[in-house]
């Protein structure tokens, strides 16, 4: 008795060779079907199947309006650090100062915009990573093989000057040029204009992981780093977002 994928592979030959399903056995026209139907089925863009292929919709499986070093703890500052975030912390708390992001609807920057409620798009193109955030309207146009414009050429900005470069089957995204107009988080972690983000975006056997190494001496003494892990979730959608009025609440999306 011939093996199962012998007899597949005879019908797929006859079926290459012009012989439509019609024409074929039942048992011939039943295996091609079945082959070429498991061809078909639809696989969303994870490592197996493409892992430079970040395209797609998602969404973060753990949204935090604080940032939390990975292995726990807190984000290693130095004196000046540990002052303006202790500032931020009482100026919060009384109403002194506002969280300028939520209040002004400004572009929330990078750590900060990976670890918000709403989903992202990420559209792929050969030489870029483009990059569609619900969340405030935001997007990031991220080269590929690019090098930033030289320092006196980069207008400083919310979301910085971004080029990657693969490494492996890894986005290694490098981020300068921000401005200091909004804190790392919503809890006021600080940052000034050196602040430097290398991201380290892949796929995983079920999603999407960015490690983000956020280093900027003029308040933390060292690099520290903080993850990031998204869901693919074909069935959302970007959706407007229109400041000032109330948007949708993803918080029961997050966990599926």
């Amino acid at each position: 008795m011939r093996a199962k994928s012998e007899e597949t592979s005879e019908a797929m030959k006859e079926f290459q060779l012009g012989r439509r399903p019609g024409r074929l056995s039942p048992k011939a026209a039943g295996l091609v079907c079945a082959t070429i139907a498991a061809a078909l089925v639809p696989v969303y863009s994870l490592a197996a199947v493409d892992g430079r292929d970040f395209s797609g919709i998602w969404l973060n499986t753990a949204p935090t309006a604080r940032l939390t070093p990975v292995g726990g703890g807190a984000p290693p500052f130095n004196d000046a650090g540990k002052a303006a975030f202790a500032k931020a912390q009482v100026d919060l708390k009384s109403g002194k100062t506002v969280d300028v992001v939520k209040k002004y609807c400004l572009p929330e920057g990078v750590p900060r915009l990976m670890s918000a409620p709403y989903p992202m798009q990420i559209v792929q193109a050969q030489n870029q990573l483009n990059i569609i955030h619900e969340s405030h309207h935001t997007f990031r146009v991220v080269l590929m093989d690019a090098k930033h414009l030289n320092e006196d050429e980069i207008v400083e900005s919310f979301m910085g000057d971004s080029v990657a470069h693969w490494d492996g089957d890894t986005a290694v995204i490098d981020t300068v040029g921000f401005n200091d107009s909004q804190p790392l988080d919503a809890a006021g972690l600080p940052h000034g204009t050196k602040l430097h983000i290398v991201e380290r975006m892949r796929k995983t056997a079920d999603g999407l992981e960015d490690l983000i190494t956020i280093e900027d001496p003029e308040f933390y003494s060292k690099p520290w780093t903080v993850k990031a892990v998204f869901k693919p979730r074909p069935d959302l959608s970007i959706q407007e977002y229109a400041c000032g009025e109330p948007h949708r609440a993803l918080t029961q999306a997050s966990k599926k």
